[in-house]
């Protein structure tokens, strides 16, 4: 059963009504007791699952039909229950991985910073305004971030489309389970490579951050006298 209306349409007597009229199912059956095991509904907008899950469940309980209402994680098992905790294990490791990646640029760029006391200190002496330092250090820093992440997302494109091409064949029973096949063909999804794009500007923008406050404290007369 597929309804397009939205959330906001679901009504217990129309989809009971629907259920109900529903000739060319019921020419299936010999003979139909109006009882149905399950009933799966599609949303076109998917960003209104829990939503309509809630409106669903409400309406059926107002209609004593004794229907429970679960998404399709619930319902497909204890394997799409793993899949999507490996799924989540594998979000936590590419969090940790962007805090890490933070921390080595971070302290990159207050190894530099101290390298350029002098430089930083006489741009200010000459009249740099600190808002035009911190501009030329955080687009120093996007521009290398960014070319590096190109470069990187360029490198994953040329060898998920290699992977995609040959698939990756394994016989565990375990990932035959895991990935319901024989066989996995990865998939490049331009959503995913713009989520990455944006992902590698927030972390050198985030890594900017201290080595730009220490930039700001340069004292240019100071700095100057130690060149």
């Amino acid at each position: 059963l597929s309804i397009s209306d939205g959330p906001d349409g679901f009504s217990a007597e129309d989809l009971l009504s629907d259920l109900q009229d529903r000739s060319d199912v019921q020419a299936l059956y010999l003979e139909d007791s109006g009882e149905w095991n399950f009933i799966s509904i599609r949303l076109n907008d998917k960003t209104g699952r829990n939503k309509a899950k809630k409106i669903i469940q409400t309406d059926m309980d107002r209609s004593s039909a004794g229907i429970r209402v679960h998404d399709w994680i619930d319902g497909a098992g204890g394997q799409a229950e793993m899949t999507n905790t490996m799924k989540t294990i594998f979000n936590i490791i590419i969090a940790v991985i962007a805090v890490v990646a933070v921390i080595i640029i971070m302290n990159t760029l207050v190894i530099s910073i101290t390298e350029r006391f002098a430089e930083i200190g006489t741009m200010r002496a000459i009249g740099a305004s600190r808002s035009f330092i911190i501009k030329l250090l955080l687009s120093e820093t996007l521009l290398i971030c960014l070319s590096f992440g190109l470069a990187g997302i360029l490198s994953a494109v040329i060898v998920l489309t290699s992977l995609n091409a040959g698939g990756i064949s394994f016989d565990n029973l375990f990932l035959r389970v895991l990935l319901g096949g024989t066989e996995l063909n990865p998939l490049i999804s331009v959503k995913s490579l713009i989520i990455d794009l944006f992902g590698v500007a927030a972390i050198a923008a985030a890594a900017s951050m201290y080595p730009v406050s220490i930039a700001l404290k340069i004292n240019p007369v100071t700095a100057m006298q130690s060149s």
